[in-house]
């Protein structure tokens, strides 16, 4: 977990300055250093647990990894992964609370501008999305750059990140990482022009340090044991907001053969602390690199799935329903029920395009709960997904709404669909993002050179490559621009 990424998360670092203080130990050990092949593939087998107040929240995914470039003492590689996220009620979750008033640490008077995942919860973690983006190292683990974000919950950073701690020079056996950082809290991300939220708060910074000291153990078979102890301090920024403290420590193995991470097995907890309360969160933070033989079979499976799932949405987008198979319908039940943003949007996203099949009610049923969410866009694409699957609750005559375009909907003006194109092109409606994260109200106004304007109700345009859209909204587009 390199020092610089630690802070990567919500709240987010905006300026960091790093110090390697080098100094040896007696006598020779192993020589560190990143060691990468053009093209190469590695992956991590990875789990996290946060202890948060009431429940245990485990994280568990994979990240994979390839060499794009190796230039100039640098390395450029490109991730693919994401944590998939499940939730545990905890009966003993009160021991790790003191000093709370009525409605915990997050209700009124409590710590509500701070969650262990950011004051927006999951909505900007993309660490537990599947994702992408290229990450550029030196040999010592340095970052040159990242391009997009991972981020994890409980102030670990970007999951992009996670495995690659800083090495020192050859014979170097122990070494400290020092970084002083900004924070920055609330805002939002500069990188998306869909709001995240309708209660984005004034962006505050706040400095912070960290340390982390590393010590060469034992070697087994070429693997190094690095022992790793971490700090991290954060005053309060105002009344309203906690001040932090991190502390942690566990090993880290380093393959000296091949020059990759091994594993890693750590612990930590983070306090927050107001003027009355106090907070506590342990976490647990383990991987294990995934041999090649399995590797291969793993990503054979996964372009195996991704062609499957894929060919299945192509059947049903063509009018040709199928039986959802028991593991695909499980997990959009699961998505449905589920309380983070992301993961229920995106399923809503994707039901709207299909064809239901008979046999498949419950999802329909899954559905018909949002139609009343207090979240407006939630609210909007579960209106768009439920005039489609309707009809098996319903019945028949119900598909006659659907194609007259008379769905009801709790947000959009005089009954309007915010997904069905009218006669009158100039209206405001909802557009999703390709990932199904984010959502704008908005009235097309160009499509120009691959780029899309569209302008909010405040009057606010805004510009946005075409390919950002969801499929469905790159197609409406393009069949409006071409009517105007």
């Amino acid at each position: 977990m390199l020092a610089l990424r630690t802070l990567l998360s919500v709240p987010r670092v905006t300026s960091a300055t790093i110090i390697l203080l080098l100094s040896l130990s007696d006598g020779q050990g192993a020589d560190l250093k990143y060691q990468f092949k053009q093209d190469q593939k590695f992956a991590f087998d990875v789990e996290i647990i946060g202890e948060v107040p009431g429940s245990v929240e485990t994280h568990k995914g994979v990240a994979v990894f390839r060499v794009v470039r190796i230039a100039d003492g640098s390395v450029q590689l490109h991730y693919k992964g994401g944590l998939k996220k499940s939730v545990k009620s905890d009966s003993d979750g009160s021991s790790r609370r003191r000093g709370f008033g009525p409605g915990g640490p997050f209700g009124p008077g409590g710590m509500s501008s701070f969650r262990p995942d950011g004051p927006f919860g999951g909505n900007q973690l993309r660490g537990l999305l599947q994702a992408e983006n290229q990450v550029t190292l030196t040999s010592n683990g340095d970052v040159v750059s990242l391009q997009s974000n991972s981020q994890l919950p409980y102030l670990l950073g970007n999951l992009s990140l996670l495995f690659f701690e800083p090495l020192p020079d050859a014979g170097q056996q122990s070494w400290v990482a020092e970084n002083g950082v900004t924070v920055r809290q609330g805002g939002r991300d500069s990188d998306f022009p869909f709001p995240r939220t309708p209660f984005d708060k004034p962006e505050r910074q706040t400095s912070a340090k960290e340390r982390s000291e590393y010590k060469v153990g034992a070697v087994n078979r070429d693997v190094a044991t690095i022992s790793r102890k971490y700090s991290f301090s954060m005053p309060s920024s105002g009344p309203d907001d906690p001040a932090i403290e991190v502390n942690g420590e566990g090993n880290w193995g380093f393959d000296t053969k091949i020059g990759l991470p091994a594993s890693m097995n750590f612990s930590q907890r983070m306090v927050l602390k107001t003027k009355n309360s106090t907070l506590e969160i342990p976490v647990k933070v383990n991987y294990q690199r995934i041999s090649e033989d399995k590797l291969e079979s793993f990503l054979a499976e996964r372009e195996k799935r991704a062609a499957e799932e894929q060919q299945a949405l192509q059947d049903r987008i063509a009018g040709k329903p199928k039986p959802i198979s028991a593991d695909e319908k499980k997990k959009i039940l699961e998505d449905l029920s589920s309380t983070e943003f992301s993961r229920l949007t995106g399923q809503l996203v994707k039901l709207k395009i299909m064809n239901p099949h008979p046999d498949d009610k419950d999802i329909a049923l899954a559905i018909q709960p949002h139609l009343k969410a207090a979240n407006r866009p939630t609210r909007v694409m579960a209106e768009a997904a439920w005039s489609r699957w309707k009809v098996l609750v319903e019945g028949p005559d119900s598909k006659s709404d659907e194609k007259k375009g008379e769905m009801k909907s709790t947000v959009a003006s005089e009954n309007e669909n915010p997904f069905e194109l009218r006669s009158d092109l100039n209206v405001i409606r909802t557009w999703t993002d390709s990932t199904g994260k984010f959502a704008i109200e908005a009235e097309f106004v160009s499509l120009k050179n691959g780029e899309v304007t569209l302008k909010r109700k405040d009057g606010k345009e805004v510009k946005m490559s075409l390919n950002r859209l969801s499929k469905d909204d790159q197609a409406l587009a393009r069949k409006i621009a071409e009517a105007k």
